[in-house]
C-alpha cells in the first residue's frame, strides 16, 4: 500500500494549502499529484500485472469544509482518483484529515459514524471503476446502513475485526468481488 494520506510528502504535495511550488510538482492538480503518479507509476511496471498497487489517499482534508478552497477537496480528490486509476492503482483507500484536523484521520467519539462514506460515494459517482475503500469509524452499520455503502470494500483496524455483523454484510445485495483489508 502507497501512504498519500494524513500529512505524510504525498498528501502535502496534494495540498493547494500546503503546495507552493512553482515546478512540475505544483500549480494545477496535475503538477500536485505528479509526485503520487510517478510513484503508482513505477509500482505498477516493477511488479507483475495480478500484484496490487493500493494507495491510500486523503479524500478531504477536512479544512476546506468551511467554505474555503485553499486545501484538498472532494472534488480534487475525484480527479486525482481518476488520475491514478489511469496510472496503474488497482484499489484506492479512502480516509480523511490532515495534521490540523486529526479528529478525522483517527475519529473521536463523538465523530460520525461511516465518516468518509460522503467521499467513497463520490469517488464512485464520479467515474472511478477500480474499487474504493472506505475507512473512518465503522464500529456500527449507523442506523442498519452498510458503511461500505457503494464502495469497494472496508478497511477495518484490527480492534474491530471481530465485528461480525460488519463483516457479515459487507457487500450484501452487490455483485462482484468484495475487498477487506485489515490494519494490524
Amino acid at each position: 500500500m502507497i501512504h498519500g494520506a494524513n500529512g505524510y510528502l504525498a498528501c502535502e504535495l496534494l495540498s493547494k494549502r500546503f503546495n507552493k511550488r512553482t515546478d512540475a510538482y505544483g500549480g494545477d492538480l496535475k503538477g500536485r499529484a505528479k509526485y503520487l503518479i510517478d510513484i503508482v507509476r513505477v509500482a505498477r511496471e516493477k511488479t507483475s500485472p495480478d500484484f496490487p498497487v493500493i494507495l491510500r489517499l486523503m479524500g478531504a482534508d477536512r479544512v476546506s469544509t468551511k467554505g474555503g478552497n485553499e486545501g484538498w477537496s472532494i472534488a480534487d480528490c475525484v480527479e486525482a482518483c481518476k488520475m491514478m486509476e489511469a496510472n496503474g492503482a488497482t484499489a484506492i483507500d479512502i480516509t480523511s484529515g490532515s495534521q490540523e484536523t486529526p479528529q478525522w484521520s483517527r475519529p473521536y467519539w463523538f465523530m460520525p459514524q461511516g465518516l468518509n462514506a460522503d467521499i467513497t460515494e463520490a469517488i464512485k459517482k464520479g467515474g472511478v471503476k477500480i474499487p474504493v475503500w472506505v475507512t473512518g469509524k465503522l464500529t456500527t452499520h449507523g442506523g442498519g446502513r452498510n458503511p461500505a455503502g457503494r464502495q469497494g470494500g472496508l478497511c477495518l483496524r484490527r480492534t474491530w475485526a471481530d465485528r461480525r455483523s460488519i463483516l457479515a454484510d459487507q457487500g450484501q445485495g452487490r455483485q462482484g468481488r468484495r475487498y477487506l483489508s485489515l490494519h494490524l
